[in-house]
């Protein structure tokens, strides 16, 4: 009896760790500011950790007198790896919209965009409004969630700005091999990447150099843009991707600088050999 107890225990041992890494889903969603009757790609970002597989229904809440949402859209490099997601909208009032997104094709571990929202920024009485979690499921089980931001704001229609620019969190992060880090390019621009070390060390200015980083431009359709050093970028989403050459570069933080016409932007990343 003693040895069947014991085994039974040593059993419950190597399987304890598994049982308690439990499944995650962090959502983000940036404040946006859109302007009334423009149609907007709404990236939402985020991390998906230890998920199981199956049917996957995210539920967010929105205000329907302010956004109407045209489709829900992913990519092989997002979270959500179906082109066109399916959803349904379930109203209970015209402030306070469901909007049920369901897929069984995703990342079980994944760290970055999980997909996009086409949004509309309608003229209406409501200038302001939030997107809002309201629940995570896998095969009908609620999984741990949270989101961040969510915040849009509609402004009245002579504002002409469709993007909001930036530069995005690398993912993954830290990265040993190569890592993607999304931005927005708001008017048509050149524009410029340094990479320095936390110490103030200029590692790499690309385009002008590649002397220590390896780096591709793509846009919004995975499509590399190639001779960006003579190329105006056009208004839009982009990624570029760094895979640092192990031999000049030291495992440690860095962050990265994006110039364009309109401003100067910063990120971070760890870089580990």
């Amino acid at each position: 009896m003693k040895i069947l107890t014991i085994k039974i225990l040593y059993i419950l041992c190597l399987l304890l760790p598994f049982s308690l890494e439990a499944a995650t889903f962090e959502l983000s969603v940036p404040d946006t500011l859109i302007p009334s009757g423009k149609i907007y790609n709404l990236p939402v970002n985020g991390k998906i950790n230890n998920a199981p597989q199956g049917n996957l229904s995210i539920i967010l809440n929105f205000n329907a007198r302010s956004l109407d949402i045209k489709s829900i859209r992913g990519s092989n490099l997002s979270g959500l790896h179906d082109e066109i997601i399916a959803f349904k909208t379930i109203v209970h009032a015209w402030d306070s919209v469901d909007l049920q997104i369901e897929t069984n094709n995703y990342s079980s571990d994944f760290s970055g965009n999980l997909f996009y929202m086409e949004v509309e920024s309608l003229v209406g009485p409501d200038t302001l409004s939030r997107i809002s979690l309201k629940e995570v499921r896998v095969n009908d089980s609620i999984q741990s969630s949270e989101l961040s931001g969510g915040l849009i704001i509609t402004t009245p229609p002579l504002v002409n700005q469709e993007y909001v620019e930036g530069i995005g969190v690398p993912y993954p992060n830290p990265f040993n091999e190569k890592a993607k880090i999304p931005f927005i390019v708001e008017k048509d621009s050149p524009i410029n990447f340094k990479i320095y070390s936390y110490l103030g060390r200029l590692i790499d200015n690309f385009p002008l150099t590649k002397q220590n980083i390896d780096f591709q431009v793509f846009n919004n359709k995975n499509e590399e843009i190639f001779g960006i050093e003579n190329k105006t970028l056009l208004a839009g989403n982009y990624y570029l991707t760094m895979h640092p050459k192990k031999w000049e570069v030291s495992s440690g933080p860095y962050y990265v600088i994006m110039e364009t016409k309109s401003g100067v932007y910063k990120t971070n990343f760890i870089y580990v050999k």
